[in-house]
């Protein structure tokens, strides 16, 4: 039996270049062109320290990890393959280990396709096995998912709404997340092909397990680098991770903080 399990996120991500700016060598004054350069300038001063603060918070953040609950190792392999300018065929394998109970906590399947459609509107259907350290949790998800994207001077913002129909019977979440991500290519700080980069996720979730609504909230901060190697995408990453669960019905609140390696690699075809 499938129960929905819907879904929204939110994701914003920027890209920074400090290539400079071609000027003209007009020595007539032109209010228009000179005003245009000027905004472009002042623009990416604000998001060049946009993202040195967040490149700060996050270093701060790593390097004073304080008392973590449990050590883990994520890693994944992701596959895309373009069938035509629309649609593309996607898998993808996730591993998750605790260094805590020396077993995997998840390992999962996903495949599915996704179809551009519109302007900058893509569409996804994807069906996940999914599996635990505890197989009574063992469940096959399919996810029906909706995403419209915005491309700004040096910001880039997705939205994207996610329903999921789950194994379990009388289970069902709603799940809110909000990304903040900054790519620092083109600056000072790349240097051999390497680009590092920061990010920032906040997780509202709402379960309702046998008519019994419990909240959480999570937190992700990452502080990475991203190169390509093996005609592959990687990205490493430390990731600092927070789930906090609110008092409810007598049960006390609950917070466990998580130290994460985690390693992606990214194939295009």
């Amino acid at each position: 039996m499938f129960i929905e399990k819907p879904s929204v996120s939110w994701t914003l991500s920027g890209k920074l270049s400090s290539e400079p700016k071609s000027r003209s060598t007009n020595l007539a004054p032109e209010a228009a062109p000179q005003l245009a350069l000027k905004s472009d300038s002042t623009s990416s001063r604000v998001v060049h320290r946009i993202a040195l603060l967040m490149l700060a918070a996050t270093t701060l953040t790593f390097t004073n990890p304080g008392h973590a609950d449990e050590t883990q190792y994520w890693n994944s392999l992701q596959f895309t393959s373009k069938l035509n300018d629309e649609q593309a065929m996607l898998g993808e394998l996730n591993h998750r280990y605790s260094n805590q109970s020396k077993e995997f906590v998840v390992r999962s399947v996903r495949l599915g396709t996704t179809r551009k459609f519109a302007e900058n509107w893509t569409a996804g259907l994807i069906l996940e096995n999914r599996k635990t350290n505890n197989p009574s949790n063992d469940e096959i998800r399919l996810i029906t998912q909706l995403s419209r994207k915005w491309k700004f001077e040096a910001l880039d913002l997705n939205i994207r709404g996610r329903f999921e129909f789950r194994e379990f019977a009388d289970t069902s979440a709603v799940q809110n997340r909000v990304r903040v991500q900054t790519r620092l290519d083109g600056t000072s700080l790349e240097f051999a092909g390497i680009t590092p980069w920061t990010s920032y996720e906040h997780f509202q979730i709402l379960n309702t397990v046998g008519s019994r609504p419990e909240g959480s909230t999570e937190t992700r901060m990452q502080l990475g680098l991203s190169f390509e190697a093996w005609t592959a995408d990687i990205e490493v990453a430390y990731l600092d991770r927070t789930v906090t669960t609110a008092a409810f019905r007598g049960a006390s609140a609950k917070s466990s903080r998580y130290q994460i390696a985690n390693t992606s690699l990214k194939w295009s075809f």
